[in-house]
């Protein structure tokens, strides 16, 4: 069983020793200093593995290292990796973002002093009391984590986000899938922060207005309320309930349009004249049926 910082196996906890680019160098116990000792050339391709080799298989990277059927790949959750080639076996998802480096170049050739983690964007963001940036989380299996792979649960509206999340990837709904989907395997970043207490959600553009103009895709950022405070104010000005995946949904719909270059259409406004704002209704809707809640009719 995986722990982050190590494993459980027959109830002896096993302890990861990492060097700075996060590349498991050995393996301790607490009977054992050295249970497993590795070393790599710089692309990942292993000179060393003293110890247990058969079973502990998370090394260059942290990654697993697949040896069976002779793959000797690391699955870097995106892609898989051939350290004998020193490169990825399929093209960046981001290759347009980095045209002068080749698409399969692993952390752009420079090993020694970059990392190429797994591509994933949606980011929850947490700041510090002088409103700075103190932490970013990625969505990763219906949890947001840093980045060691630890959950991050003291933060009330990224758990209620993520529980949203995984209630939409466990459901029948195509299409709610396929937008966080979206979202979250796209070459734009998504961040997403808690907002002011009863100030409303808001998603905010990641681009130029010059590429607003032009209906290119571009990423954002949601500042998102599911407070009880903007609940109650939700239920006195339309009549029905607010719950937490309506309201991530409904946001949801912005993130997905500013993504695919949908936005053009924006009047700003939020009434039933702006096309945005009806898609965003409509998504929302489709996620309040699932929960069983009264559709909105109101914008």
């Amino acid at each position: 069983m995986y722990v982050g910082s190590g494993y459980i196996e027959n109830n002896v906890y096993h302890c990861y020793l990492k060097d700075y680019l996060g590349n498991t160098r050995m393996v301790a116990t607490p009977t054992d200093s050295m249970y497993q000792w590795l070393s790599y050339y710089p692309f990942g391709m292993l000179y060393g593995d003293r110890g247990d080799q058969g079973r502990q298989q998370m090394k260059y990277g942290g990654k697993e290292f697949d040896d069976k059927h002779g793959l000797y790949l690391y699955d870097f959750e995106a892609r898989y990796y051939d350290p004998a080639l020193g490169g990825f076996l399929t093209m960046d998802p981001l290759a347009e973002k980095y045209y002068s480096t080749s698409p399969y170049a692993y952390c752009a050739n420079n090993p020694m002093n970059a990392i190429d983690p797994d591509g994933k964007k949606i980011v929850y963001i947490t700041r510090n009391s002088k409103n700075e940036i103190k932490q970013q989380y990625t969505f990763k299996n219906g949890y947001f984590v840093d980045d060691s792979g630890k959950k991050f649960t003291s933060d009330d509206t990224a758990n209620k986000l993520a529980q949203v999340y995984r209630k939409i990837l466990d459901s029948d709904n195509k299409e709610l899938i396929h937008k966080l989907r979206t979202i979250d395997r796209s070459k734009n970043t998504h961040y997403i922060e808690k907002g002011i207490t009863g100030g409303g959600s808001k998603v905010y553009p990641l681009g130029t207005s010059e590429q607003f103009k032009k209906g290119e895709p571009i990423g954002t950022a949601l500042h998102l309320d599911i407070s009880l405070e903007n609940k109650r104010d939700f239920e006195l000005a339309k009549g029905i309930k607010s719950s937490d995946m309506s309201t991530v949904v409904h946001e949801l719909q912005h993130q997905y349009d500013y993504d695919i270059g949908n936005m053009m259409d924006n009047t700003g406004k939020s009434s039933s004249e702006n096309p945005s704002e009806i898609r965003a209704v409509e998504l929302e809707n489709i996620a309040r049926a699932l929960e069983e809640l009264d559709l909105r009719k109101k914008y």
